[in-house]
């Protein structure tokens, strides 16, 4: 039996996937701006995408934006995020620096998941998420390929290793260059939730031909999307309200389908 996480009052690995948004601007005001603007959406995560904040090694004032994001959001989950540059980041750090900056976000006290990329900082991994775990935060292991879609027993090994390592949850996010890439992506995915692993998955076909993963995602393992509010963050995102009204739809709530 696939393994649920209950964080707040939300379930992760059952039911309709939950919607996840990103934060990514660059300073404490425009932060807090978006964070309330984002409030009355129908979200359940929001991401801060800390990578994109200017002030980032200054750990005091993220901590601040921490503690002002969980003020402003005490019933979301919250992930800390910072995404490497191979991956599609915004600023260069030391494995050393991202390890710490991983802790200290921990051990605030103010975040449920820490988002942590596995393959990537692979030689530092272990240590991310045994001081993760020693704060008491789950880990979500993350791959990002802007590039193209790997073959299909490749995203199986990568969710695996990621569950394998510790990751509590598994998310890996590809760019599909023709309509096979996204069958492989939900293949992948289906085939490592109902056969090999046992823990949540997060898996996103990038750019509008992915689209069907993010709608769709929970026929396939898939158990949070992402969604934007404003400028999207990622290739291929569409509104909340809109990935709102279709997952209902998709799950057979049509009481709250609202278009």
């Amino acid at each position: 039996m696939r393994k649920t996480f209950n964080i707040r009052g939300i379930i992760i690995g059952e039911g309709k996937p939950k919607i996840i948004v990103p934060i990514i601007e660059k300073d404490e005001v425009s932060i807090i701006e978006k964070a309330n603007s984002m409030v009355h959406f129908p979200i359940d995560v929001v991401e801060w995408r800390a990578d994109a904040f200017k002030d980032v090694f200054d750990h005091q004032k993220t901590i601040a934006v921490l503690m002002a994001l969980r003020d402003i959001f005490p019933n979301k989950i919250l992930i800390f995020s910072f995404r490497l540059l191979k991956e599609g980041g915004d600023r260069a750090i030391t494995s050393e620096a991202y390890t710490h900056l991983n802790q200290i976000a921990a051990e605030s006290g103010m975040v449920d998941l820490v988002d942590v990329a596995l393959i990537s900082c692979n030689e530092v991994a272990a240590e991310n998420i045994a001081r993760i775990h020693n704060a008491g935060v789950l880990v979500m292991g993350s791959y990002h390929n802007f590039v193209d879609t790997p073959e299909k027993a490749v995203l199986i090994r990568t969710l695996m290793k990621m569950q394998e390592m510790g990751a509590d949850v598994s998310k890996i996010a590809v760019m599909p260059n023709a309509a096979d890439d996204l069958l492989t992506l939900l293949n992948a995915t289906y085939e490592t939730a109902s056969k090999y692993g046992d823990k949540p998955i997060v898996a996103t076909a990038m750019s509008p031909a992915g689209l069907l993963s993010r709608l769709a995602g929970e026929i396939f393992g898939s158990s949070m999307t992402y969604g934007a509010i404003g400028e999207a963050t990622a290739p291929g995102q569409i509104s909340v309200e809109l990935l709102d009204d279709v997952l209902n739809l998709l799950h057979g709530d049509h009481n709250k389908f609202r278009l």
